[in-house]
Formats: structure tokens, C-alpha cells, sequence
């Protein structure tokens, strides 16, 4: 099991990103962009932006493995992800 997941939101839907086969399986067809804005300290440009992408850590993947340092090992794995989508 991978450390994070990726999904990818727009206006006309939602899904998650599968690395194994590099495709965006979808999750549903309604505009969830207000609902991240709202969850994001109502920071509004989310809610009109083309597409948002989350990565989140799923931590209880880790914690056997690396115990107290989970949480500071899936910050930085998701920092990694976030730098290669955005290169």
C-alpha cells in the first residue's frame, strides 16, 4: 500500500489518481471545489480554480513501519509528490 493518494477535482467531477496503472479512476460527478474551499480555511480562489489536486497522507498505512516519525516522513513524501505534479 502507497503512503499517499492523489485526487484530482474539477468542475464537472472527482477522482483518484492510480499510479499503478497511471489513470484517474472516477469518484463522482458533482463539483466538490466549494467543499475544499470551505475545508481550506474558506480560501475561496479553490472554489473557482480549473482543477485542485489533494495529496493526503494516510498515515495508518506508515505508523507500524515508522512509528512516531510517520507524520514527519508522509509531510515530506507529500511535499515530493506535490513538487513532481507541479513539474
Amino acid at each position: 500500500m502507497l503512503p499517499l493518494e492523489i485526487f484530482c477535482f474539477w468542475d464537472e467531477g472527482w477522482g483518484r489518481y492510480q499510479p499503478e496503472s497511471h489513470r484517474l479512476d472516477p469518484l463522482g460527478k458533482d463539483d466538490r471545489r466549494m467543499e475544499l474551499a470551505a475545508a481550506s480555511l474558506d480560501q475561496s480562489w479553490i472554489a473557482t480554480a480549473p482543477v485542485v489536486f489533494v495529496v493526503m497522507a494516510r498515515l495508518e498505512w506508515i505508523q507500524g513501519k515508522y512509528g512516531l516519525r510517520s507524520e514527519r516522513y508522509a509531510t515530506l513524501e507529500a511535499g515530493h509528490a506535490a513538487q513532481n505534479l507541479l513539474l
